[in-house]
């Protein structure tokens, strides 16, 4: 399911938002949720967004440090002066 650019950037405001809060308030399960993760990427790409990344001591692999570790995605509307 494509989702609307304006749409994503209506719903958040100056406060982080993770994916899944995101998902909650534009009314989304994971099943209909779409390019949501690429969109938002895209938006944050091209400066109409903000995107915090913070990584987890989570590794991305059970059992295998070397990959990485998880990261968290927050999001919110660019403050506009």
């Amino acid at each position: 399911m494509k989702i609307d650019d304006s749409s994503i950037t209506a719903c958040l405001d100056g406060k982080w938002c993770t994916l899944v809060q995101i998902r909650s308030r534009l009314g989304l399960n994971t099943n209909n949720s779409g390019d949501l993760p690429i969109s938002l990427e895209r938006l944050a790409d091209a400066g109409k967004i903000e995107r915090l990344v913070k990584e987890t001591g989570v590794p991305k692999r059970r059992g295998s440090k070397s990959v990485g570790s998880l990261s968290i995605h927050f999001y919110r509307r660019r403050n506009v002066l």
